[in-house]
């Protein structure tokens, strides 16, 4: 009898939550595809190249200068006094460890910042999304990635990159 119960039970709340499920909208995005085709993102590159033009400018320069004084300590070495050599050497040798360094400082800056702007895309991403699945009326959003199929009618990818894409969306 409580077997049977049981079963009863469990069929009753498996034909429910299929019933439920059924009526469920549901919606897949490509969050990569999304952040991929956004003018944001674009935006976010020019914005970084722009901002470490000057930096990355001055880095070049100093690696010239270091080539040109190593070329000099080649070419000069036969006539150049051991003083001479000395103080060149160890003018390349601080000039290369400068370069290194502010190269490290550099990298590091342009991979910090770039992280910050690609968190606001992520929360500009979302609110596009949310906007999307709110007027469609979606009750469930899925991430494509995620899932093992999708039927492409259930994609709201493009709606959210047209939504990113118009330009007073913010």
């Amino acid at each position: 009898m409580i077997k049977r119960l049981v079963l009863t039970v469990l069929a009753l709340t498996l034909f429910t939550a299929t019933s439920y499920a059924a009526e469920m909208k549901i919606g897949v995005v490509d969050v990569r595809a999304v952040i991929g085709k956004t003018p944001q993102r674009e935006s976010i590159q020019v914005t970084l190249q722009n901002e470490f033009k000057e930096r990355g400018a001055k880095l070049q320069a100093l690696e010239v200068e270091i080539r040109g004084l190593q070329d000099k300590r080649q070419n000069d070495a036969p006539t150049m006094t051991s003083q001479q050599a000395t103080e060149i050497v160890r003018d390349i040798e601080a000039k290369v460890s400068k370069f290194q360094l502010d190269e490290k400082a550099l990298q590091e800056d342009f991979k910090r910042r770039n992280e910050e702007e690609q968190r606001k895309l992520l929360i500009l991403t979302k609110k596009a999304i949310d906007q999307v699945a709110s007027k469609e009326g979606l009750e469930l959003v899925l991430q494509a990635e995620s899932a093992a199929f999708v039927d492409q009618k259930l994609d709201i990818s493009n709606k959210v990159i047209a939504l990113m894409s118009e330009p007073n969306f913010k």
